[in-house]
């Protein structure tokens, strides 16, 4: 069979929705060139075609001479049509590191991936498949890439696709001309073959011939090697200074287990925002709310915008607006949202229970371009919501939903991404498969996650923890923060009476408190496995990323 390499070269916007970065510098090439390089040298190609918009084929035939390969490619011009670019955008923001795994099931081949374009060239050029692969991936293994090919060859009738867990910018995708041919006819994205639905009851497609198997020191890598974001360029910068260019996948992921390479942690990844701990769940049983937390808030809009304006100077930066209170509650929620995306944040994300919805927040919501409404049901049913959060307002949460749903499509907004969220326990569990089973069917995205006592604060529940029985550091010590309404700022939001504090948000700059005494103290005894804070040592979510 005929496998042809198509590679989308978008010169105007980044996967993730930035500007792009094909023309940025990793070295003494641009991020495009290597990626050029690279996959110039996969083998078992019918042809490796590069797809540019027709404006940007001068800049292309540009960077083309410049990798020294031009004559091993083909320029196809062709407008970049990715109709679900943003949808896609907003759910991937949360699972930059992961091949898969993201919000509405999307995966990294979702983000340059469409159906239709695809086919489109398989048909101009008479292929029987494609290897798809984004400018944007300087240090695609191209032993990798040719592996996928053999393998998709080797058994056509078993491998509609040939993925590997490889994390992004490692390896593209195998599309099978039959298998694009009936996803352009459904009009549906590539990753859905590869995510849980419903209504397509099939395996984990990770142990199916769909699947590469790869080494695993690659497969266990958390990390995005791609050249879209100033930290990603900076961390591959480091490691060709270590190992070289021409590392492959399993040396480029040993060497940053090693560590040592670009630190982007001089500011944290994703920041958690309390901005008030009103909440119209005060007796919840599921988290600290009411009595149990201290008063806080509501906090000053001008703090809470000259942390977004600071999280700004990077493109990768999260902000979740959440906390042991409900947002929705603070008289300034609605300029507070379009600020913070005005300071140039990559991700905002909302948590809230979403009892409280006025038609001016969901305004607000779809102008501020809210990539995620977190909604903290909990429940599948009006009696297990009323046990769990001591009211009743299950009709109330799901009218609100809707409301956000019918206002999200009479805009043609994709955003914000509805993802209602349950809380395993003794009182869900019951209700768990059926809950996410309906609002992936609804709103096409649901998250569940374990029950957590807070370092103490809540009572224990009667279920088997799922806590690994080895206790490790805290994975989320280096990438993530909480930032409590009454100024103190913690290192997750576990602590939610603020007893192990790292600094003070609103009387000194992120950087400062990020690289301060008492935050490097804590990663320190977390690492020694020593003398925790009284809130560690109770918290059982440490194992969580």
């Amino acid at each position: 069979m005929r496998i042809t390499g198509l590679m989308f070269a978008d010169f105007d916007r980044s996967a993730l929705g930035g500007p792009s970065a094909l023309t940025e510098r990793i070295g003494a090439r641009t991020v495009l060139a290597h990626a050029l390089r690279r996959y110039a040298r996969v083998e078992g190609l019918a042809g490796r075609h590069v797809v540019v918009s027709p404006r940007y084929a001068a800049a292309l035939q540009k960077i083309l001479h410049e990798s020294g390969e031009a004559d091993r490619f083909t320029v196809v011009e062709a407008e970049l049509h990715r109709p679900r670019a943003a949808l896609f955008a907003s759910a991937r923001k949360w699972g930059m590191g992961s091949w898969r795994g993201g919000l509405l099931g999307a995966t990294y081949f979702d983000e340059f991936v469409t159906a239709s374009a695809v086919l489109e060239r398989i048909r101009t050029i008479g292929a029987d498949g494609a290897l798809c692969l984004d400018g944007a991936m300087p240090v695609l293994d191209p032993a990798l890439a040719g592996a996928m090919v053999r393998h998709m060859e080797s058994a056509p009738s078993d491998t509609p696709l040939v993925f590997t867990q490889a994390p992004p910018g490692l390896a593209g995708v195998v599309l099978h001309r039959e298998f694009i041919e009936e996803f352009t006819r459904l009009d549906l994205p590539v990753g859905l073959r590869l995510a849980y639905r419903p209504e397509f009851p099939l395996g984990d497609p990770i142990n199916r011939s769909l699947c590469l198997p790869i080494d695993a020191r690659v497969a266990r890598t958390r990390a995005r090697f791609t050249g879209d974001t100033h930290a990603g360029r900076g961390m591959l910068a480091d490691l060709f200074g270590e190992i070289g260019e021409t590392a492959d996948a399993a040396q480029l992921c040993s060497a940053l287990a090693r560590g040592g390479f670009h630190d982007a942690a001089e500011l944290p990844t994703e920041v958690e925002i309390e901005l008030t701990t009103e909440d119209p769940l005060p007796e919840t049983t599921l988290r600290p709310r009411g009595g149990r937390v201290p008063q806080r808030g509501p906090v000053a809009e001008s703090a809470v915008l000259r942390v977004a304006q600071e999280l700004g100077t990077q493109d990768d930066r999260l902000v979740v607006l959440g906390g042991h209170g409900d947002p929705l509650r603070h008289p300034r929620f609605r300029e507070i949202c379009r600020g913070i995306r005005a300071a140039g944040v990559l991700g905002l994300a909302v948590v809230t229970p979403l009892v409280d919805l006025d038609d001016a927040d969901i305004a607000a919501m779809i102008e501020a371009r809210v990539d995620v409404l977190s909604v903290l049901l909990d429940a599948d049913s009006r009696d297990t919501y009323s046990r769990v959060h001591q009211r009743d307002a299950f009709d109330v949460v799901l009218r609100s939903i809707a409301r956000v749903e019918q206002a999200r499509q009479s805009h043609r907004s994709p955003q914000p991404l509805i993802i209602p969220h349950l809380t395993r326990n003794a009182a869900t569990i019951g209700e768990m498969e059926s809950f996410f089973d309906r609002w992936i069917r609804e709103t096409g995205g649901a998250s569940i996650g374990g029950f957590s006592r807070y370092g103490g604060t809540l009572p224990p529940d009667s279920l088997l923890a799922t806590t690994p029985p080895i206790r490790s550091a805290c994975r989320r010590l280096d990438s993530r923060a909480t930032l409590l309404a009454d100024g103190v700022a913690v290192a997750c939001s576990e602590d939610a009476v603020g007893r192990v504090s790292i600094g003070n948000w609103q009387n000194s700059s992120l950087r400062e408190f990020w690289a301060g005494a008492d935050r490097q103290n804590l990663r320190s005894v977390h690492a020694a496995g020593t003398q925790l804070p009284v809130t560690c040592a109770g918290c059982s979510e440490w194992h969580r990323e």
